[in-house]
């Protein structure tokens, strides 16, 4: 049963003995760990609530958060714009000239709500940057996660 991780916050098919596959704590063991926090994934578009992404309480502030990285544009051959059916090198070409991710450097910029008691406390970094897809992973309070949904 899949489920997610108390310590690594991913969800995760635990082995038998229940070690998380990721992170190789146990994941029946919950000392020490933060149930207030979850795991989401965002975008450069994602419309964010005035909720702190630490916390949990109002926030009137945004904190920019920059990824740069390389962008191998593996996601982007065949991709979607139709060049997947287009075959060969033709398709190859069409897909590379097309895609927003083309292959070399690249960043991504998050403006995430953060409080004042948070703010220059804790540091904001995501947890996983994709930048084939252009997503960044934080692990937020759930509090972020809830009214992010609605």
């Amino acid at each position: 049963m899949m489920l997610d991780c108390p310590h690594c916050y991913r969800k995760v098919l635990p082995r038998t003995t229940g070690e998380c596959p990721i992170c190789h704590k146990d994941t029946n063991e919950t000392r020490g760990t933060d149930p207030s926090k979850t795991r989401i994934c965002l975008t450069e578009k994602s419309v964010l609530p005035d909720v702190c992404v630490s916390c949990g309480a109002f926030a009137n502030r945004r904190v920019t958060v920059t990824a740069r990285g390389l962008n191998t544009g593996a996601n982007d051959v065949g991709g979607s714009k139709g060049a997947s059916r287009i075959p060969g090198l033709i398709g190859l070409i069409i897909s590379l000239c097309t895609s927003q991710g083309r292959p070399g450097k690249a960043a991504m910029k998050i403006l995430l709500p953060q409080c004042d008691q948070c703010n220059g406390v804790l540091k904001l970094e995501p947890d996983l940057v994709d930048f084939e897809r252009y997503e960044s992973w934080f692990i937020v309070h759930r509090n972020f996660a809830q009214s992010l949904k609605q």
